[in-house]
């Protein structure tokens, strides 16, 4: 009956939504985590050593990497919205980002002192606090920082919390003094004098406060609690080490214990912090930060890629460790049947399965360079080619990588062997070169271009094409000799070209540009073409099935040579940018991105129900793309009617749920416009569909904020 229960559920959706894509990651990277907050029951972040920050938009279903520049470790992130945030961490690192994190910006601190905490009061009000009693402040979202004078210079600040640009909390720690005393500190005009309001501690570790009169402290065998502002802090005598509170309402929290050796358990209280029972053992050092969103939903993060989600107040603790996607970004992958497959990426990176990708061995190298593309011709037999003139070959399926000499410095971007002696490289500046012996002798032939040269693809042993920058597509049919230069009248980007036979062939670049031919690559008929996307890598199984991968998650699917496209839900839309796809058959296939992402599929992508259907020839109903797209926050959605006809145009989210209803009135024929405004959505895709009597079409847009 739950079967019965979950198909009808999904049949009476109005839209399709359950893609087939799933995520396979290595998960290979060690991410140890200092501090986790989330804003809602959805959107939250974590940050920790190497200057890590990971971001989750399904309450850590899935958590992904986010781009932060820095290396220093990041010891707390806090946020106001959905999109306003601030990480603070070593050597006076303070990172900025007003989009969720898509984009952290590095502000100037002035210091080079640790920073341990940040209290955000709005988004241009901010304090942080850290080493050597330094204390930060700005006006004006971070362009500027200031240092606010501290009376005890000796005091390193662990904790602080500011309910307006006056009022605010300070609590400190003291290592390795016996002459010194922890303390919180309380300042009602911005830092220009401060009242000492208890002292005489071993440490505060955390200060948590729900308003301006209710707060805790925490500490090492410190527990204190206030309900007037800290006049009077109550002791609560937990005599146990205790490094972070959170408080959902005055008599509900949770606290992390941590014992000797780092052993870490989450604790509870219902009144107040009065007592505290045990709920939850989290592991070595498996939990140092806790939130919670709501009365229920909660998380703590923790070294070795522990984060913990309950969904019942801490009844239940769920480790989402293997939910983690974290690792270096991917950019080529090779399968030579459903089980055997290689992936290559940044500095070095590659791994192999033999288990069509349950299980992955990391085959990386010493060389650091990045790694563009990998082809295999046997299941011990293969190439890889990088950075800097980059080729390795392997014998023995990848265990160990040989170098050859290209004779070239450029980035070699596309390698494409037709059999086990002959294969040719692709790379910047319009390098090609060929083999003839395996690689032992890599010959340069004249491409004719100076264009970077990004993909290669070739039907036999004389016949094939390159595609590249600035709208370049060239052909050989003398395996080389010559290249003459097939270019048409756009000047996009191709990122990616292939060939199913000697006449049939798609490419596939920026602005969402699809190029098909039916003759070699004389002429080209333009498939598709969007400004909001940007696509990286075509595969095709025969003349009609085909997919594209590109940024923002984006997966299309044609089951007819391109005649129509289909978005394809995946994990990670609207997020991740995919670089390479590569499908054994119509049903297995696998695409590799950001992040170290390996997405996997055993049905070709397809959803529970009908794709969204992009339709690339005129007809006299037509839903354009919106535009802006993505857009903040209003679109505008131009859509054409045939006929008299009863016309809806509605905007769902992900999850089938009705946002709006822009249009549902009777319309004439004619060519019409309407403005969709997004204010009070989350960043995130959203789809808008237009019914005008028996036509309905669907597409989907991207809100950022």
């Amino acid at each position: 009956m739950k079967a019965l229960y979950i198909s009808l559920l999904i049949c009476l959706l109005p839209i399709n939504l359950f893609a087939q894509w799933f995520i396979q990651n290595p998960h290979f990277s060690n991410v140890d985590l200092e501090s986790i907050r989330f804003v809602d029951t959805l959107n939250g972040w974590a940050c920790g050593l190497d200057g890590i920050i990971m971001h989750t938009t399904n309450a850590g279903e899935n958590w992904f990497q986010q781009t932060t520049n820095t290396g220093e470790e990041l010891n707390e992130i806090r946020f106001i919205s959905s999109n306003i945030g601030w990480a603070v961490g070593d050597q006076g690192t303070i990172l900025h980002t007003n989009d969720g994190g898509r984009n952290w910006c590095l502000q100037n601190s002035g210091v080079f002192s640790t920073l341990y905490s940040i209290s955000i009061i709005d988004s241009n009000n901010c304090y942080a606090v850290g080493n050597s009693g330094t204390v930060l402040t700005t006006s004006d979202g971070g362009e500027n920082w200031s240092t606010v004078q501290y009376p005890n210079p000796d005091q390193t600040l662990m904790s602080c919390h500011f309910e307006d640009q006056n009022r605010g909390w300070i609590g400190s720690y003291i290592y390795l003094n016996p002459e010194l005393y922890a303390r919180i500190d309380y300042t009602s005009d911005g830092g220009s004098s401060w009242l000492g309001q208890y002292n005489n501690i071993n440490s505060i570790f955390n200060l948590f406060f729900l308003n301006e009169n209710i707060g805790w402290a925490v500490g090492v065998s410190t527990n204190l609690s206030t309900t007037d502002g800290g006049t009077t802090w109550v002791n609560n005598s937990y005599m146990a080490q205790l490094v972070d509170v959170f408080f959902t309402d005055p008599e509900n929290g949770w606290a992390i214990k941590q014992a000797m050796g780092g052993q870490s358990n989450i604790i509870f209280t219902t009144n107040g912090g009065m007592n505290w029972n045990d709920q939850f053992y989290a592991g070595i050092r498996g939990a140092y930060e806790l939130c919670f969103a709501d009365r229920f939903n909660g998380w703590a993060a923790g070294y070795s890629n522990h984060i913990f989600n309950t969904t019942d107040g801490g009844i239940n603790w769920v480790s989402q460790s293997e939910k983690i996607v974290s690792g270096q970004s991917l950019h080529h992958l090779y399968f030579a049947d459903s089980y055997n497959g290689w992936v290559v990426g940044n500095s070095g990176t590659i791994y192999r399965t033999t288990s069509g990708g349950e299980d992955w061995e990391n085959l990386s190298i010493e060389d650091t360079s990045r790694l563009n593309s990998v082809q295999f011709v046997s299941l011990n037999k293969g190439w890889i080619t990088g950075y800097n003139g980059k080729i390795y070959n392997t014998v023995d399926g990848g265990v160990n990588w040989v170098s050859q000499l290209s004779g070239v410095n450029n980035s070699l971007q596309s390698v494409f062997f037709v059999d086990s002696l002959t294969g040719w490289i692709v790379g910047y500046d319009g390098t090609i070169l060929k083999t003839s012996d395996s690689g032992t002798i890599w010959n340069n032939q004249s491409s004719g271009t100076s264009e970077h040269l990004l993909s290669i693809s070739f039907a036999d042993l004389t016949t094939g094409w390159s595609a590249g920058s600035n709208g370049t597509i060239l052909k050989t049919t003398n395996s080389g000799l010559i290249w003459d230069n097939l270019s048409f009248d756009d000047s996009s980007k191709f990122s990616s070209v292939y060939f199913v036979d000697l006449n049939t062939g798609w490419v596939v670049g920026d602005y969402g540009k699809i190029f098909k031919t039916t003759d070699g690559g004389i002429s080209w008929e333009s498939q598709l073409s969007d400004n909001s996307l940007n696509l990286k890598s075509v595969f095709f199984t025969d003349s009609n099935s085909g997919w594209v991968a590109g940024n923002l998650g984006t997966t299309l699917k044609t089951t007819n040579g391109g005649e129509n496209w289909e978005f394809q839900n995946n994990p990670v839309n609207g997020y991740l940018n995919l670089h390479a796809i590569f499908l054994t058959d119509n049903n297995t296939g696998w695409i590799v991105g950001e992040n170290g992402i390996i997405l996997k599929t055993t049905n070709g992508g397809v959803t529970f129900v009908e794709d969204i259907v992009i339709h690339s020839q005129p007809r006299s109903y037509l839903l354009s793309q919106n535009y802006p797209n993505p857009f903040n926050p209003t679109t505008s959605l131009q859509y054409t009617v045939g006929s008299l006809q009863f016309v809806t145009i509605k905007i769902y989210d992900l999850l089938g749920r009705e946002i709006a209803t822009l249009i549902n009135e009777e319309k004439p024929a004619g060519e019409y416009e309407v403005e969709f405004d997004g204010r009070g959505l989350t960043s995130g895709i959203y789809l808008y569909r237009l019914k005008a009597g028996e036509y309905i079409e669907t597409k989907k847009m991207v809100l950022i904020k």
